[in-house]
């Protein structure tokens, strides 16, 4: 979501962008470089004082919430504030958990992300709140994108990279990225990039899949990188002659895919959620746990360059 908040900021420079967050997960200077964002961590146990003072005190043009219902009930009575509730999640069953902890008829906009993710939504909200449904496309950083002079090299060795972003959860699906690599040819290296905080058990089951698929010499792990690092690596693996490969089971909007599509990097990817949604000639679609087609495509792409 750190992406999904800075682009929105960076898009509207003459609006300011007050985001609370419940917990540090090593995010906050992300903002550093925007003047119109105050990023505030407030702990669980104080949040709700500290939501009735803010919204007491000051007047906005919207509060948007993600993630926390209740907060919604804590928004002061008085506020005339347009009241955004967010859905980010590309799981129905999350929405279906989350929607009857609402007070719904406090929600002036339920936004979501994509087509896709509205239409879940319309099937789990009340016949009433349908009206409510709102798509509010994720912004990408059309200046992050552009190609910049501070690139970092990243050495292959003649080998052919095949890039991977993502957490090690069940969405983003890390182990179908394993089998995949093992079965292409060893002159493909796999670039694993993962948004690491201290889950150590998922880390260590990671490494043991990447044993047992004698994958040890064949992947890098990179983790917590940079968002100028990141854009270098776009860069890097595309002038390699690699390819973006996501194994996402569900997506919301899928920033990796958009952002690899956009700067030119062809891109395999399970044709799910809202990614059909993404209209690019970069972007070979194919079905979901067909890893063996992965591989050909992988294969078929990196011939043709």
């Amino acid at each position: 979501m750190t992406t999904v908040y800075y682009n929105r900021a960076k898009d509207n420079p003459d609006q300011i962008h007050d985001l609370l967050f419940l917990h540090d997960k090593g995010g906050a200077s992300v903002f550093d470089d925007l003047s119109n964002v105050n990023v505030r961590i407030c702990s669980p146990n104080r949040i709700e004082g500290f939501v009735k003072d803010i919204t007491r005190r000051f007047s906005y043009k919207e509060i948007r919430i993600t993630t926390a219902h209740e907060v919604i009930k804590w928004i002061d009575t008085r506020s005339d504030s347009l009241i955004v509730y967010e859905f980010h999640t590309p799981f129905r069953s999350q929405m279906e958990r989350e929607i009857p902890k609402l007070d719904i008829h406090k929600v002036d906009i339920f936004a979501a992300p994509s087509q896709n993710s509205a239409r879940m939504l319309s099937e789990v909200l009340p016949q009433e709140c349908l009206p409510k449904i709102s798509v509010r496309q994720n912004l990408l950083d059309k200046e992050y994108l552009e190609f910049k002079d501070d690139v970092d090299p990243f050495i292959w060795n003649n080998s052919i990279p095949i890039l991977w972003i993502g957490r090690f959860d069940d969405q983003k699906n890390v182990n179908d990225f394993l089998r995949i690599l093992s079965l292409l040819p060893d002159v493909y290296h796999g670039i694993s990039v993962v948004s690491f905080n201290d889950d150590v058990t998922s880390f260590s089951d990671f490494m043991g899949d990447v044993y047992a698929y004698r994958l040890e010499k064949r992947l890098s792990v990179l983790l917590n990188l940079s968002k100028r690092q990141i854009r270098s690596l776009y860069h890097s693996v595309r002038e390699a002659g690699g390819v973006f490969l996501s194994t996402s089971v569900d997506e919301s909007f899928g920033y990796t895919v958009a952002e690899a599509a956009a700067l030119r990097l062809p891109t395999i990817t399970f044709d799910v959620g809202a990614l059909s949604e993404h209209d690019s000639p970069q972007i070979k679609f194919i079905p979901v746990g067909d890893n063996v087609g992965a591989k050909q495509e992988i294969v078929s792409l990196c011939a043709r360059k």
